[in-house]
């Protein structure tokens, strides 16, 4: 079984082939990229949306879920050269209802042509959509 990303302890590093998406007031070290936005629903449903819209992306690979700590790891490989971006999830309580945190990045190389801010960006505007996804919208992943 896969391990899961302590968000609460990740740093980043140098690489600019990441992207880390986290809601608003939750404690880590790392610097987020942008703040999630929180979502008027229970944690257990939003994870179930986040799950669905993953479940509709090309060349997923599932490494480990915690249905009781509403996380998820999984490998979303690259198109044409296949190189793995690993995705870490964890959903978290807010004030307003919940909301994401998300951190993509590259395992191999150090450029990753902002792959990784675009599949979190991408996934956040599914969720706020509130429509169905359809795998035709992530052309680059």
């Amino acid at each position: 079984m896969a391990d899961f990303c302590d968000f609460s302890a990740l740093q980043m590093g140098w690489r600019p082939n990441r992207f880390l998406m986290l809601p608003p007031g939750f404690e880590t070290v790392a610097r987020a990229h942008e703040r999630s936005p929180v979502f008027a629903e229970a944690p257990d449903a939003l994870f179930r949306r986040l799950k669905a819209v993953v479940a509709g992306e090309p060349r997923i690979q599932w490494l480990a879920e915690d249905r009781a700590g509403l996380r998820l790891e999984l490998i979303q490989r690259s198109r044409i050269l296949r190189f793995p971006d690993r995705v870490s999830i964890a959903i978290a309580p807010c004030a307003d209802g919940s909301a994401p945190a998300i951190y993509s990045r590259a395992l191999i190389g150090v450029w990753d042509f902002d792959v990784n801010r675009a599949r979190v960006r991408r996934w956040a505007k599914v969720l706020k959509s509130g429509r169905r996804y359809s795998a035709t919208e992530s052309p680059s992943s």
